[in-house]
């Protein structure tokens, strides 16, 4: 089981990509974090595989790290606890790390994040 690395920026991504509560209620499908984690459409059928195959790593990942559970009887995943709180811990983390990198608060990067400067 591969590990992640909470300081990086892509999965400081994936983790904002779970925890934005879209898909809180009724969980996830694989097309949603894909949706969110890639901006721009495909341009041909190597990058459509591409990022299927990514994307289905990063889920197995996930629940091997029990980080998401599998919703019984359909193709949707959910944060778990655990995940929530691990998540969490990282992108609080890496608001903190930026804050202190620059002397300034959280509360000052949060404002400026949720203001999209």
């Amino acid at each position: 089981m591969a590990a992640f690395n909470p300081m990086t920026a892509q999965n400081i991504a994936l983790f904002k990509a779970f925890l934005s509560g879209e898909c809180g209620l009724n969980g996830f499908r694989h097309h949603h974090l894909q949706n969110k984690l890639f901006d721009s459409k495909p341009k041909d059928a190597a990058v459509v595989k591409r990022r299927i195959h990514r994307t289905s790593r990063l889920i197995a990942k996930l629940r091997s790290h029990c980080s998401i559970n599998k919703v019984q009887n359909i193709r949707r995943y959910r944060v778990s606890h655990h995940g929530y709180g691990s998540m969490w811990a990282a992108v609080l983390s890496d608001l903190d790390t930026s804050a202190c990198a620059t002397s300034r608060s959280v509360q000052q990067v949060v404002v400026e994040q949720q203001s999209g400067k």
